[in-house]
């Protein structure tokens, strides 16, 4: 069983979303870093809110493959309930859900997680 199977059944957001999510953040590198070292791991949380995702959903490590996949399950389904649609929550992953409300969706990002979504 693959991390995000596992992930959807903890948490209910789609298996192949998340995989989606993690082949356009990292191509499914569990030790990539970005945003000049500050974003880590295969979703690529960003450090300036590692430690507001770790109040909301507990403490993990994001280079953990099942720790990452399990919280970006519950972020996603939290997304999905703030915005109303899976499209606006993979949105919110990479802008927030303020973000999303305040600028509107990107459009791209949205895109090019479903179309890496397995």
């Amino acid at each position: 069983m693959s991390v995000y199977e596992i992930a959807e059944i903890t948490t209910g957001a789609s298996s192949a979303v998340l995989s989606g999510m993690a082949c356009a953040e990292s191509n499914e590198d569990d030790n990539a870093i970005g945003d000049n070292g500050h974003s880590i791991g295969r979703y690529q949380w960003h450090d300036r809110y590692l430690a507001w995702y770790r109040e909301q959903y507990g403490d993990f490590e994001p280079r953990d493959p099942l720790m990452s996949s399990v919280r970006s399950g519950q972020s996603l389904v939290a997304n999905e309930a703030a915005l109303g649609c899976v499209e606006l929550a993979i949105a919110a992953h990479r802008q927030g859900v303020q973000g999303v409300k305040d600028d509107g969706a990107s459009e791209w990002y949205i895109k090019r997680v479903l179309c890496a979504s397995k």
